[in-house]
């Protein structure tokens, strides 16, 4: 918010400066003027007696405000104004991809933005507030050179949605980086259902997907179901396969089907589960059943 006297050779002086703050930030932050010449009254509710200045609100409606005590010129305003935006914007990395992909996959579209700058911009900022409650936004620096080549990024920024997450595949925004064109690019994502993603195989339980949340996930209501496999590939292969009827029968509900190899496996059985041959586990609240792996029918049952 700008407070000014117009009567002021300052003020008139700054006034184009002003108009430029606003033309850079439209859709972005809300830019206003207040006039104390007329509204002195209200210039004096908000404490400015020193004309002309610039005050930064943040979202919340019980904050007084930052006094913008920095050069008055565009660039230096907003950034100011934008280092007070909220964001919405996850760092994305090799270590949490997976997990970024699983948050909220059955109803939340991912976008992603590319780029080599420490900051995240003022218009990426917006967005992700704006559809916050639609989409979830993630952010990669060009330091995080496996994805970036996963992903087939060679240019900065580059903003993509993301459509098919284990290959790394996405649409490209090919705009300018404006607001209303990305607006126009991101709501089509941020109003239609993301692709439901079938369930033909069973996943690699490692100690890295539990701790990161991607699958058996304590914190959700979802079934884990765990198959303690034999060491050699083929065998463990064998089994898995003359299971697979099982995910096929429960693909539509919230059940993760995953598998534990060797050793590995069979230490956490031994340690966690009294040594089953696979268990159906409930993360949440930390209970299990033991199951047979006789047939795809008995580990239905």
């Amino acid at each position: 918010m700008y407070f000014f006297n117009p009567k002021l050779e300052e003020c008139k002086t700054f006034a184009e400066e002003y108009k430029a703050v606003s033309e850079k930030l439209y859709g972005i932050i809300k830019v206003g003027a207040i006039d104390c010449h007329s509204e002195e009254e209200l210039c004096e509710e908000f404490g400015v007696f020193e004309i002309p200045q610039i005050v930064i609100f943040t979202e919340n409606y019980t904050d007084d405000g930052d006094r913008h005590r920095g050069e008055m010129t565009v660039n230096v305003i907003s950034n100011a104004a934008a280092k007070k935006m909220q964001s919405f914007v996850s760092s994305v990395n090799t270590d949490n991809y997976e997990k970024f992909v699983e948050r909220e996959r059955e109803t939340k579209n991912k976008i992603l933005h590319f780029t080599e700058k420490k900051s995240t911009p003022t218009v990426i900022k917006a967005l992700s507030k704006k559809f916050k409650d639609k989409l979830n936004f993630g952010e990669i620096r060009a330091s995080e050179t496996e994805l970036v080549q996963k992903f087939g990024v060679t240019q900065f920024p580059t903003i993509l949605a993301l459509k098919e997450p284990e290959e790394f595949i996405g649409e490209r925004y090919e705009g300018e980086l404006k607001v209303d064109q990305l607006t126009k690019f991101i709501s089509s994502y941020a109003y239609q259902s993301p692709k439901k993603i079938a369930k033909v195989e069973f996943e690699e339980l490692s100690e890295k997907k539990f701790k990161n949340g991607s699958l058996c996930n304590v914190k959700k209501s979802n079934l884990c179901v765990i198959i303690f496999t034999p060491s050699d590939p083929a065998a463990s292969k064998q089994l898995l396969d003359t299971l697979k009827p099982v995910i096929e029968t429960y693909q539509q509900d919230p059940v993760q089907f995953t598998f534990m190899q060797g050793d590995v496996g069979v230490a956490n059985s031994t340690k966690l589960f009294n040594g089953s041959q696979a268990v159906i586990y409930k993360p949440k609240k930390a209970k299990f059943l033991s199951a047979t792996t006789s047939s795809a029918n008995a580990l239905s049952e």
